[in-house]
C-alpha cells in the first residue's frame, strides 16, 4: 500500500515557495496577521457608534455580518481603543460559553470574583462604577450562544442601574432571528443592530495593498484584472478577500506542469538553477585550478638534467638543485633563465625533443671531464660557450602567466548596480527574474543567460543578504509583461513577473 502524503505538509511547503518566491517576510493574507489594522471609510463610524451608544445609551450593541467580513477585527479595535482607565472588558466567544451557568463563571473569573452567580457580577459591577469603572462584555461568534444565554445577557444589560454591564454582541446574520425570541418588554427596543457592508472595488485595493505592505511588497505584486477578479470572487468581504488573494498568488506562481508534478518538490526551482550554477563555477574553478601548475613543473624539472654537466664551481652564479631532491616548481619558475623560459607555453614534440637531445648532446663531454682533474679546466672551456647565454639572462618572473588566468568569480561582466536603479523612476517596471542569497549564484546566472538590461541589486530577506537579478526597464505593467511572453523558454518557466522600480528603491539598504 503507498503512504499517501499529508496534505498538511503539502499546503506548507506550497506556503514557503509562495513567500520565498515574491520575498514575503511573512503571509500578508494569514487571518490573524499582528499589527494589521485595517478600516474604511464606512468601518470608521462603526467604531465610532459603538463607543458614543455605549457611553450614552443601554441597549445590547449587535454588529452582524457575514463570515470573513471583518467582525473580529472591529472587535479588536474596540477593545484595543477603550479607555482602560474608565471600562474594563472582558472578552468571550459563543464557542466557549456552553450553557449560562458556564458564561456566568467566565464573567465572574474575569472580574476577580469567586463566587459564581449573577448577583456576584452585578455586586462587581458596582463596585467598579463607584470608582468610575464601566464593565464591558464582549461577545465574539454570539450566533453561537443559545437562547438562554443570550436572554442572560440582555436581562444584565437591561437592570434598572447605571452599572449595569454594557454588552457587545459581533456573530453572523442568524444572530438577528435568535434575539427576537428573547422575553424582553415592548415598550422600547433593548438592541441596536449594525449590519457591517462589503468593501468596494478602489476598497479591495487599498485592503490587499495594506497587506502586502505589512509584509514587504507592494500591490503591484497584483495586476488590475487581478485585483478585480479578487474582487468579484470575494464580493467585498475581508476574509474572503484574503483567500482570493492566496489563491491569485499561488495560481501566478505556478506553471502548466501537471498538478502532481507540480507538488513533488520540496526545494523551490530557481533555488536548484542556482545550486546546480553554483556547482558549475566551482567544478570550473577546481579543473582550472588544477591545471595550472601542470605546465611549470613538467617544463622546470626536466631542466636540472643537463645543468650538473658544467662544472659551476668557476662561475659565480648560484648552484642548482641536485637531480635527486624534489624540485618545487614554483622555486624552479623563479631561477629558470629568461631566453628557456621561452620555450615553457609550446608544449608540442619539438620542444620535447629539444630537451630530450640536451643531455645526449653532452654526455660526449662529460666523457672528457672524467679522466684526470687537469682535463676540467679544458672541458669547462669546451662547454661554457654553450650556456653563457643562458647563464647571463635574467631570471623568469612566473606572475604573468598566473594573473593572466581567468577568475571565474569574475566572469560576469555586470556589478552590484543598485545606483542604476536609484537614478530610475519609480513608475518604470523591471521584470525580476531570479532571487537568491548567494551573489555568487546571481552573477553566474546573469552570465548564463545572453540578454541586454540585466542588472542585480542587494537587499535583505528574513535578515540575510538576497540578491535579486531584473531585466529591461519597461514603461508599464503591461510592456513589461509582454517583454516576460518573449523571454527564452527555460527563464519562462521561471515566472518572471513585473515589479515597479519604486519597490525596489524602498528595499535597497
Amino acid at each position: 500500500m503507498k503512504a499517501e502524503r499529508d496534505p498538511g505538509i503539502n499546503a506548507v511547503t506550497d506556503e514557503q515557495a509562495v513567500l520565498e518566491y515574491y520575498q514575503l517576510s511573512h503571509d500578508p493574507f494569514a487571518p490573524r496577521t499582528p499589527g494589521f489594522k485595517f478600516f474604511t471609510p464606512q468601518r470608521k463610524p462603526v467604531l465610532a457608534q459603538l463607543h458614543h451608544l455605549a457611553r450614552f445609551g443601554g441597549q445590547v450593541l449587535v454588529v452582524t455580518g457575514p463570515r470573513g467580513s471583518g467582525k473580529t477585527l472591529l472587535r479588536q479595535a474596540l477593545v484595543a481603543s477603550t479607555n482602560k482607565d474608565a471600562a474594563q472588558c472582558v472578552v468571550t466567544s459563543g464557542r466557549e460559553a456552553e450553557s449560562p451557568a458556564v458564561l456566568v463563571a467566565t464573567l465572574c473569573q474575569a472580574v476577580g470574583v469567586s463566587e459564581k452567580s449573577v448577583a456576584a457580577l452585578l455586586e462587581r459591577a458596582e463596585q467598579m462604577h463607584d470608582i468610575g469603572m464601566q464593565l464591558y462584555v464582549v461577545v465574539d461568534d454570539a450566533h453561537l450562544l443559545d437562547a438562554e444565554s443570550l436572554q442572560l445577557l440582555a436581562d444584565l444589560s437591561q437592570i434598572d442601574a447605571k452599572f449595569a454591564p454594557k454588552v457587545f454582541l459581533f456573530g453572523e446574520d442568524v444572530l438577528a432571528g435568535t434575539l427576537v425570541t428573547a422575553d424582553m418588554a415592548d415598550d422600547q427596543p433593548w438592541y441596536h443592530r449594525i449590519s457591517l457592508q462589503a468593501l468596494s472595488l478602489e476598497e479591495t485595493r487599498e485592503y490587499l495593498a495594506q497587506r502586502l505592505e505589512g509584509a514587504g511588497q507592494s500591490i503591484e505584486l497584483f495586476s488590475d484584472a487581478q485585483v478585480a477578479w479578487i474582487h468579484e470572487e470575494s464580493e467585498g468581504w475581508p476574509g474572503r478577500i484574503n483567500e482570493a488573494a492566496k489563491r491569485a498568488l499561488q495560481d501566478d506562481r505556478e506553471d502548466v506542469a501537471p498538478v502532481s508534478a507540480r507538488r513533488t518538490p520540496i526545494i523551490p526551482r530557481r533555488s536548484l538553477i542556482a545550486l546546480v550554477l553554483v556547482s558549475l563555477g566551482v567544478i570550473a574553478a577546481w579543473m582550472m585550478g588544477d591545471n595550472e601548475p601542470v605546465e611549470p613543473s613538467t617544463t622546470v624539472l626536466e631542466l636540472p638534467e643537463p645543468v650538473p654537466e658544467v662544472d659551476m664551481t668557476s662561475m659565480a652564479a648560484p648552484s642548482s638543485l641536485p637531480p635527486s631532491e624534489p624540485v618545487d616548481p614554483m622555486e624552479a619558475a623563479s631561477d629558470m633563465p629568461e631566453d628557456l623560459a621561452l620555450f615553457e607555453p609550446p608544449q608540442d614534440a619539438s620542444a620535447g625533443s629539444a630537451l630530450a637531445d640536451a643531455p645526449s648532446s653532452a654526455s660526449p663531454q662529460t666523457g672528457t671531464m672524467q679522466p684526470s682533474a687537469a682535463a676540467e679546466p679544458e672541458a669547462a672551456a669546451a662547454v661554457a660557450p654553450e650556456p653563457v647565454a643562458v647563464v647571463e639572462a635574467p631570471a623568469l618572473q612566473p606572475q604573468p602567466p598566473q594573473q593572466a588566468d581567468p577568475n571565474p568569480s569574475a566572469a560576469p561582466a555586470a556589478t552590484d548596480a543598485s545606483s542604476w536603479y536609484r537614478q530610475q523612476a519609480g513608475n518604470r517596471y523591471v521584470l525580476q527574474l531570479l532571487g537568491s542569497h548567494s551573489r555568487q549564484a546571481a552573477l553566474e546566472f546573469m552570465s548564463a543567460h545572453d540578454l541586454s538590461d540585466l542588472h542585480f541589486f542587494e537587499t535583505r530577506h528574513e535578515g540575510k543578504p538576497w540578491f535579486v537579478v531584473t531585466q529591461g526597464a519597461y514603461a508599464d505593467r503591461q510592456q513589461a509583461q509582454a517583454a516576460a511572453n518573449q523571454l527564452p523558454g527555460p527563464l519562462r518557466q521561471l515566472k518572471p513577473w513585473p515589479r515597479t522600480i519604486a519597490s525596489i528603491q524602498q528595499s535597497l539598504p
